[in-house]
């Protein structure tokens, strides 16, 4: 069972095992067809993506949360074999709720409850639960596009694009964690920052103006339009000397 205790490779032993139980187990078919069975009796349109969460609690006494919806990628929902499966496992910390998910390389995305706690606030949401608001994050924001920096001490910053905003965080190269540290919705401005996103996003002013704009003009072009969507009151601060 999880504990805050855990080194994160012990952690991810842990998961990885279950993860494995619950994709032999009858769970997952269980689910999928009653989920079927749901869209079909509420006459959902197969046009409807149409996420459902459901709650189960492993062998091992750990407490996933499984998402199933339509896939993207079918024009229409038809029959079960239409959904996209996507499993989360959750424990309790001091600093809240930390969740877990797999991406398709087989590295772990890592939740930190503070992500959560600056998305319900800087999306002005009035959802009291803290299960809750993971479910709300993951419905809306299920997939990420990263941007790097340079790696020091193991880790390397990177800046994820997501549907609702940006999140900011570190991948860890030994364990392959993908830890996503904090949320900033697309319409902000002058926020409070803590001191993760000051740094976060001094590394990437930085990069700006270390970039080779000739060079790597796609990559400038993208780096300088995300800076601009996070801070639109410096604008004027962020061109490269």
């Amino acid at each position: 069972m999880l504990v805050p205790s855990m080194n994160n490779k012990e952690i991810t032993e842990v998961i990885t095992k279950d993860m494995e139980i619950l994709y032999k187990s009858s769970t997952l078919s269980r689910l999928t067809l009653e989920y079927y069975m749901e869209r079909k009796k509420a006459k959902v349109s197969k046009d409807a993506v149409y996420s459902k969460f459901y709650e189960v609690k492993a062998k091992s006494k750990n407490k996933w949360i499984i998402k199933i919806s339509k896939d993207h990628f079918s024009e229409k929902f038809n029959t079960p074999n239409d959904t996209v499966i996507m499993l989360f496992v959750y424990y309790y910390t001091e600093f809240g709720i930390r969740v877990f998910g797999f991406v398709d390389d087989d590295s772990i995305v890592v939740y930190n409850g503070h992500l959560f706690s600056r998305y319900r606030e800087r999306m002005k949401l009035n959802i009291p639960g803290s299960l809750e608001i993971v479910k709300t994050y993951l419905d809306n924001n299920w997939s990420a596009t990263y941007r790097y920096m340079p790696e020091k001490d193991g880790k390397i910053n990177f800046l994820g694009l997501i549907k609702e905003g940006f999140i900011l965080g570190d991948y860890i190269v030994e364990d392959r964690w993908y830890v996503y540290k904090t949320f900033i919705n697309k319409i902000t401005s002058g926020f409070d920052a803590n001191e993760f996103e000051k740094d976060a996003l001094k590394k990437i002013k930085d990069e700006l103006r270390d970039i080779n704009k000739e060079m790597d003009n796609d990559e400038f072009n993208v780096l300088i339009a995300t800076y601009r969507a996070l801070i639109p009151d410096l604008k004027q601060d962020i061109t490269p000397s």
